[in-house]
C-alpha cells in the first residue's frame, strides 16, 4: 500500500531509507498493522525509530489529521 511515491510526495529524498521504511511498512502490512494508505501514514506517523526528517513527520501529521477522520495516537 505505501510506495515510494507516497515517500517522495511527503518530501522525502529517494535513497537508502526508502527501502528501510518500505520494508518496515511491507512487514507491518502482512502482520495487519494497516489496510489502506490512510492508515499506512497514520502507522507511518507514530514509527518514531524509522528514519523520517522533521519536515516528513511534520507533513505526515498534517495528513493524518486532514485526511485521517481522527486517526490519533
Amino acid at each position: 500500500l505505501l510506495m515510494g511515491r507516497h515517500l517522495a510526495e511527503l518530501g522525502l529524498a529517494p535513497g537508502r531509507d526508502f527501502g528501510v521504511i518500505l520494508n518496515r511498512a511491507y512487514e507491518a502490512q502482512l502482520e495487519g498493522m494497516f489496510f489502506d494508505l490512510t492508515h499506512a501514514l497514520a502507522w507511518l506517523r507514530d514509527q518514531g525509530d524509522l528514519p523520517l526528517t522533521a519536515g516528513v513527520r511534520r507533513e505526515l501529521e498534517a495528513r493524518c489529521r486532514r485526511e485521517g477522520q481522527g486517526i490519533t495516537r
